[in-house]
Formats: structure tokens, C-alpha cells, sequence
């Protein structure tokens, strides 16, 4: 984001490059992973997988399953991991004309 703020701005040291500075990286980084970690926590706290034992899979045979109590939890933590990747593909897509010193997502 930094990178993309310095080749975008038009005048060296303007406040868009100010307003995105070191702690305010770190903090986007913190808030980020923090959503991450309550959308886990709680879906786990409230709703936990259980091992579930199949006897229907295979004639014979216990097959030991995860069973989710919860599937919604599931799949609000895989949109979260989805949000977080298609941010980095837009990231990736602007930064991609940027010179080759700077661009790591070209290729």
C-alpha cells in the first residue's frame, strides 16, 4: 500500500503518504489479523466441531469424521480469508505497472 501511495502521489511528502506511515501500518496489520483471530475464537467457543464416527462410509469400518455443528462459522472464516485475498489481488493488480525494482507481483 505504501509503494502504491509513493508512485501515486504527485507531490513528494504529501499527507496521503503521512496518513499511512509506520504506526498506522502496523495497526491496519493488527486490525486485520485481530478479525481473524475473533471470527475463529468465537466460532469455535460457541459452536466446536466434534469427531463424529461413520459406520455407513465403508462396510465394516468406523471412519472417524470432524462434524460441524455450525457450518455457517465455517464459511464466515473462509469469506474473511476470501476478503483478505481478493484486497491483496487489487493491490497486486495496481501495482502492477509499477518498475521492476518495486514490483514483486508482476510475474
Amino acid at each position: 500500500i505504501v509503494v502504491l501511495l509513493a508512485f501515486r502521489s504527485t507531490v513528494p511528502g504529501s499527507f496521503s503518504l503521512k496518513l499511512f506511515g509506520p504506526p498506522q501500518q502496523r495497526v491496519f496489520i493488527l486490525c486485520c489479523t485481530t478479525g481473524q483471530v475473533i471470527l475463529c475464537a468465537c466460532w469455535l467457543a460457541l459452536a466446536p466441531p466434534y469427531p463424529y464416527k461413520n459406520t455407513s462410509y465403508q462396510g465394516g469400518k468406523i471412519v472417524l469424521e470432524c462434524k460441524d455443528v455450525w457450518p455457517l462459522g465455517f464459511y464466515l472464516v473462509l469469506g474473511y480469508i476470501g476478503l483478505l485475498s481478493c484486497m491483496c489481488f487489487a493491490l497486486a493488480f495496481l501495482g502492477r505497472k509499477l518498475p521492476d525494482t518495486f514490483n514483486e507481483a508482476k510475474l
